[in-house]
């Protein structure tokens, strides 16, 4: 666990939690893709929190150019020349976004599947770790791309909220999770509740209440 979490008591739920999620992080494979299959990879950090597993997310910050400006993502983003691994690319990415080196988290990554990602018309290759127990803190590396970092508990997946989103007169409502006024939704939400799915630690889903974005 992080040194954040030592200064208060775990609960045995949470505790239970963590070593599942740790079993199924050691059962998935080592073995990372080559850059070509993807365009793109994330990482998904897992915490062992004071009530429950904790995801890092982060809020990308408003940028005009940027199609998935203001939304909650896991540290990511497009692969590069110098990566001949998909898991160069989510490395890499996880250091310029959140700051958090490779012996921050537990290695070799975990590689999960490569997902697409439609909406930005790329396949993403996903990944998923352990937050190391002397790991420095996540915070945003460069403030003109990350606004701010979070830590979600997985418990938080199971109030389910409606958003509409969309362009003015093409509206949508969609499925999303709202902690502490941050919306998460679309793929990164997916990806998530897919790759907890793959665990075998699908959270219970209460109804869903309507709610703007």
């Amino acid at each position: 666990m992080s040194p954040a979490d030592e200064r208060a008591p775990v609960s045995s739920r949470a505790s239970g939690e963590w070593a599942r999620l740790r079993g199924a992080l050691a059962r998935a494979t080592a073995h990372s893709p080559r850059v070509g299959g993807a365009q793109a990879a994330v990482t998904i950090v897992f915490r062992l929190g004071e009530t429950a597993t904790e995801v890092l997310l982060l809020e990308r910050a408003y940028r005009p150019e940027d199609p998935g400006s203001g939304q909650i993502a896991f540290p990511g983003g497009h692969t590069a020349a110098v990566d001949r691994l998909l898991s160069d690319t989510a490395l890499r990415e996880l250091e310029e976004e959140v700051g958090l080196l490779p012996d921050d988290v537990e290695l070799p990554l975990r590689y999960l599947a490569t997902s697409p990602a439609r909406a930005f018309g790329v396949n993403v290759g996903v990944f998923a770790t352990g937050l190391e127990a002397e790991a420095r803190p996540a915070t945003p590396a460069d403030p003109a791309e990350v606004s701010s970092v979070f830590w979600l508990p997985l418990t938080a997946l199971g109030n389910r909220a409606q958003i509409t989103v969309g362009p003015k007169g093409r509206p949508r409502v969609v499925d999303a999770t709202v902690f502490e006024g941050k919306v998460l939704w679309g793929f990164t939400r997916r990806v998530l509740l897919e790759s907890l799915a793959s665990f075998g630690m699908e959270p219970e889903t209460g109804p869903a209440s309507a709610r703007k974005p």
